[in-house]
């Protein structure tokens, strides 16, 4: 038997030290596989790849030497939770910064953009629609219906107030 047959290749660079801390980032930090490869890059000045540490975890797991984390405690998905994540949401009148997801939003039946954000807005407010719920007409006017668009959050706070104002007078 030649030598090259008894070496076992390996395309990845996991050795003993880099398995034990691919267990301590994925059970104590409870991070997935790409942030874990992100890490240890960052660390071991080696470029790792998502696939190989996936693979790792996915044995590991098999073998009993880790646990597997729930989807809804890894860290992945704690930073994708917006600011009402357990809580009862209520955005009536909250500031609230536009994000990507806003931005690139796609409504599946035309593939349009599903919102006509302003290019320069920053913050929105949603002032609610009455004409949602059935009313067939509203004295409010349309610049307090449905979600309004700011490019200040001072702009936002001012077509707050004013609206607040506009409330109290026809009270």
């Amino acid at each position: 038997m030649s030598k090259k047959k008894e070496i076992k290749k390996t395309t990845s660079n996991i050795t003993p030290r880099v398995e034990k801390r691919i267990i301590e980032l994925h059970q104590k930090n409870k991070l997935g596989a790409q942030a874990i490869a992100d890490n240890l890059s960052k660390e071991f000045t080696i470029k790792f790849s998502r696939a190989p540490i996936g693979k790792r975890l996915t044995k590991l797991k098999k073998e009993g030497k880790i646990k597997a984390i729930p989807y809804k405690e890894r860290q992945a998905s704690k930073n994708m939770r917006g600011q009402y994540y357990g809580k009862k949401r209520n955005t009536y009148l909250d500031i609230r910064p536009i994000t990507d997801i806003d931005r690139k939003t796609r409504d599946l039946s035309t593939g349009k953009l599903k919102y006509n954000i302003p290019i320069d807005a920053k913050f929105k407010i949603d002032f609610k629609n009455p004409t949602a719920s059935g009313a067939i007409t509203t004295k409010i006017p349309k610049e307090f219906l449905g979600i309004q668009y700011f490019r200040t959050k001072k702009d936002a706070i001012r077509a707050i107030t004013k609206n607040l104002k506009r409330i109290n007078n026809d009270n």
